[in-house]
């Protein structure tokens, strides 16, 4: 099925099964009525429709966050993104499958947005804390500012108050927003370092008036622009990546889409040649899939797969992994070479270590994600996409090698899935069986659902020629 990254956690001691959340069955404005007078928040879980394995990841984070949750929020959920809240403007911008949190106050002002989910409790309890916090600021609420940039057009001071708020609360800034800032901004501010790292820290679009506005002062852009820290720097051309081919997609820009490849390719360093090709190309991917271009994706697929995934070696990867995970063990998660970690006293080992509360009880955690789960979503997400595409016997076949090479990286539920379905529509039905009722016990030992899969074993039993 489709990919979804989250950590493993490795606990150090065993965790047993919890209540589950308690989802209200109120309306949106009857959430908002109870959560006024009960002095709370409204938390709306937006549901996946495309990845069981998310819902199930998010499922697990809010029972370990539950005690802050009932303290703190009246619980709902919902399939999509409300569409009220999706209004036809400039403000901010909604991926077109967003699933996650959004916290909201009585007034159903937005005060905060967590646009993924995590089995560990730490995200949805620091989602609560800022949710309060921006409750409490003396910034203005959401609505009013927007208020006021409807009745203020054209007003810098408005508009950057704005988008402040946007960026706030975690949504990206619409780029016509961030245009017209930068059109607006006075000539005291235009030429400033600080202001070009702060129209930078927006994430423009490609080619956009405001990435042309910081890129044309090309000396202050280069000092403001290398005076941020490399990881920010990485973070915020990823998402001016991301938001740039969401574009090219919802225009079907061909054109603009190879635009953003090329950018794409420009951020990787010379150290890693490959990596700038290979970032483009999957780029391009990204952008036919977008756009069901099922001609140009299978045309290029496999090619980008078999480059880049299919002569890596899993026995190298997995012994990479196996080391990287007993020097984690070594520190007990706290990043400290083992040799200095094993001086220190214990005393203050404990302080160091990474330790989560469940239930009352502190435990220790070490997060660690093995390069091979990696290799295996990225091949997963290949042989998904073409079993979702295609009929053919010729591309079924060639996923069926992509998703079998996964396999010997990382075994995974939703690998096995995929394996097993395009076993199925190869003729291996028998096989297929097997495979499937494996993918089963491994969701049932994880406690995730397993009512999906169960379903295509079912037809496969059956011997249905359809079995999505």
């Amino acid at each position: 099925m489709l990919k979804s990254y989250f950590f493993i956690l490795l606990a150090l001691c065993s965790v047993g099964v919890f209540a589950q959340p308690h989802f209200s069955t109120l309306t949106f404005e009857e959430a908002a009525k109870k959560a006024d007078k009960e002095n709370k928040l409204v938390m709306l879980v937006i549901t996946s429709e495309k990845c069981v394995q998310c819902n199930d990841v998010a499922e697990a984070g809010l029972v370990a966050a539950k005690k802050s949750i009932d303290s703190n929020c009246i619980l709902i959920r919902q399939p999509r993104f409300p569409v009220e809240l999706n209004v036809a403007n400039s403000i901010y911008i909604v991926p077109k499958d967003f699933f996650g949190i959004i916290w909201f106050d009585a007034q159903l002002n937005i005060l905060q947005i967590l646009p993924s989910s995590s089995t560990m409790a730490y995200p949805y309890i620091q989602g609560i804390q800022r949710a309060i916090a921006e409750m409490r600021s003396n910034t203005g609420s959401f609505k009013e500012l927007k208020h006021n940039y409807y009745n203020k057009v054209g007003d810098f001071v408005v508009i950057r108050k704005l988008v402040d708020k946007v960026l706030k609360i975690g949504f990206e800034p619409h780029p016509d927003l961030i245009d017209e800032l930068t059109q607006k901004a006075p000539d005291d501010s235009a030429t400033a370092i600080s202001f070009l790292q702060y129209v930078l820290r927006c994430a423009p679009i490609v080619g956009s008036t405001a990435q042309k506005f910081v890129e044309k002062q090309k000396d202050n852009y280069m000092i403001a622009w290398y005076n941020m820290p490399l990881r920010e720097r990485q973070v915020i051309n990823s998402r001016i990546t991301f938001k740039s081919i969401n574009k090219a997609i919802e225009d079907k820009n061909l054109s603009f889409a190879y635009q953003v490849a090329a950018f794409r390719q420009t951020t990787y360093t010379t150290d890693k040649p490959e990596e700038g090709p290979k970032a483009n190309m999957q780029l391009m991917l990204t952008y036919y899939k977008g756009v069901n271009d099922t001609v140009n994706y299978m045309r290029n697929v496999f090619s980008f797969y078999e480059r880049y995934y299919m002569n890596i070696k899993p026995e190298d990867i997995r012994k990479e992994d196996s080391l990287a995970q007993l020097k984690l063990l070594k520190t007990n998660g706290s990043g400290i070479p083992p040799e200095i970690f094993a001086q220190i006293p214990d005393s203050i080992r404990v302080k160091l270590s990474k330790t989560t509360s469940v239930q009352g009880v502190q435990r220790n955690m070490i997060q660690f994600t093995p390069r091979g789960q990696f290799y295996a979503n990225a091949l997963n997400e290949g042989a998904w996409d073409v079993y979702t595409f295609s009929k053919n016997a010729a591309y079924l076949s060639k996923a069926l090698l992509l998703a079998k090479r996964g396999l010997e990286f990382y075994e995974s539920a939703e690998l096995i899935d995929t394996y097993a379905r395009l076993l199925y529509r190869t003729g291996n039905k028998m096989e297929a069986i097997n495979w499937e009722e494996k993918a089963i016990k491994i969701r049932s030992t994880m406690r995730f659902s397993t009512a999906a899969f169960e379903t295509v074993l079912n037809k496969m039993k059956q011997g249905e020629e359809n079995i999505d």
